[in-house]
């Protein structure tokens, strides 16, 4: 690991700083992780670079930003302005509900088994409805994208319960 310079260090300490004070305030990006959960993790590099002053400073040369009190831990569900990003996911369900074939991808959890819906995409497809602020976090990032993977899952819902009418046929005949 190459050692840094003090110069080095305390700009990752403001720089940490800043990230926070950002996310908190506006929220982040991450499509899988809360911003409490990242504010954590920033919390914690905060508090890496803190040590690494202590280790390379002496009390009289420690920074300014030294002093700033380190955040403290957030609740690892928070999220930044939730009525928000639940606005926006709102408007892109309510967009979807004219295709007739949410309602399909919703049912066909009752009748095929748990391999069958990670499979063909319906179960990640209908787990996008719901309240999570992650996940409409996500599909506000990448509603386009998520509606078209639920136009494949239709059509795999589509091509099992045609293969599965085809088997029904054919015992029928016999």
């Amino acid at each position: 690991m190459k050692l840094k310079n003090k110069a080095d260090t305390v700009q990752e300490l403001i720089n940490g700083f800043e990230k926070w004070d950002i996310l908190y305030s506006y929220g982040g990006n991450d499509p899988m992780w809360s911003d409490g959960f990242n504010l954590n993790l920033i919390r914690n590099h905060i508090i890496a670079y803190k040590k690494r002053i202590e280790e390379t400073f002496s009390k009289e040369e420690y920074p300014d930003i030294y002093y700033r009190d380190t955040p403290l831990e957030i609740d690892d569900d928070y999220m930044a302005n939730p009525e928000k990003i639940r606005a926006t996911a709102k408007q892109i369900v309510d967009s979807w509900k004219g295709c007739f074939y949410l309602d399909e991808l919703k049912n066909a959890k009752y009748y095929l088994d748990k391999y069958q819906l990670v499979k063909t995409g319906i179960q990640p497809a209908v787990n996008r409805i719901n309240d999570d602020l992650v996940t409409m976090r996500r599909l506000s990032n990448y509603g386009n994208q998520q509606f078209e993977d639920m136009k494949i899952a239709f059509e795999k819902l589509q091509e099992i319960n045609s293969a599965e009418e085809h088997q029904i046929f054919f015992s029928e005949i016999l």
